[in-house]
Parts: C-alpha cells; structure tokens; sequence
C-alpha cells in the first residue's frame, strides 16, 4: 500500500511580485528588486520604497521631491508596476535586505 502526501507552502498572495515575476508590488517590494530596470536603481527605486503606501500606480507620480528625469523612468517601466496591500512580514525588509541585517547581527555577536 503506497501513501503519498501533498504538502503546501501557505505564501502570502503577492509574493511572486516581491521580484519573481514581470510584475513588481511597489506596496511590498524590496529596493533591490528594481535594479532589474535601469534607472531605477537606488534613487527612484530608494524614493518609492520610502513613502507609500501606494492606492494605484499613479500615485507614485506624487512621490515629494521626484524630478522630471526620475518621472520619465518611473514612466518608462509603469506598466512594470502593480499596488497590493502592504503587507507587515515585507515591509520591514524594504529598504535593508535580509542579509544585511543578518550580516550585521554576526558583527555584533563577534564583537
């Protein structure tokens, strides 16, 4: 008698848009995520993950201090972007990757 089980992983709706994907959530994505584009990378890409959170992606057009050249690129990559809801267990890792922090905490320990 052969048994056989199925095991799921429970992931967050959204997290193939955390930089698995042609889509990127601007709500939920890492900083990093958007090197994929160039232009992006840190400035923008530094801006976005800094305010929000985002109801559409028109609203990263308001970003305060966006230039006109920054605009340009945000625009050139738009249809790139989807908003979902912020969720708590990404947003504490939007700006700092894991990794660094970890690599941080090892510094400490050692010290």
């Amino acid at each position: 008698m052969s048994c056989s089980l199925t095991y799921r992983l429970s992931l967050p709706l959204g997290v193939g848009y955390l930089g698995g994907s042609e889509k990127i959530d601007v709500n939920n994505a890492n900083v990093r995520v958007y090197s994929r584009f160039p232009g992006m990378y840190p400035t923008v890409a530094g801006k976005i993950v800094s305010h929000g959170p985002y109801k559409s992606v028109a609203d990263l057009y308001s970003i305060s201090g966006l230039t006109e050249q920054e605009k340009s690129i945000l625009k050139k990559y738009e249809s790139k972007f989807i908003t979902l809801e912020p969720a708590p267990e990404y947003t504490i890792d939007r700006i700092n990757n894991v990794s660094e922090r970890e690599g941080a905490g090892r510094e400490l320990l050692a010290a």
